[in-house]
């Protein structure tokens, strides 16, 4: 019985897979140009992609009075000691870190060196 599950799930994933087709150009994928003064954006005739900074970590915990932040990274790896991430809430830049250490598993310090972070804002690389 277990095998003909397997079996069942394996030709579901095949056939998915086989589906896909390339796109409308005939197979042959069209390269992306960079357009002219416009910082991560790249267009293949007449689709426009917009290359958007990922997400790097949260605030898991802050001492106002010391101006220091535990940063949880998750599901992507430590930022190196002395990197400065900004601290953004919504979208919108509200501080500054410079990571400081010490480091134990996805969590790492940093100072707060300009403006402020609450429990939970976005930490990433940025302006």
């Amino acid at each position: 019985m277990r095998i003909w599950i397997a079996v069942i799930v394996a030709g579901c994933l095949a056939s998915g897979c086989a589906s896909h087709k390339a796109g409308a150009s005939g197979g042959q994928a069209a390269a992306a140009t960079q357009q002219p003064g416009g910082e991560g954006v790249y267009t293949n005739g007449n689709t426009v992609i917009r290359v958007e900074e990922a997400f790097v970590g949260k605030v898991a915990s802050v001492n106002g009075a010391l101006r220091y932040a535990v940063l949880d990274f998750a599901l992507n790896p430590l930022p190196a000691v002395g990197a400065q991430l900004g601290v953004y809430r919504n979208g919108v830049k509200v501080g500054e870190v410079k990571i400081t250490g010490p480091a134990y598993h996805s969590n790492t310090v940093g100072d707060l060196v300009a403006g402020e972070a609450q429990v939970g804002d976005d930490i990433r690389r940025g302006p």
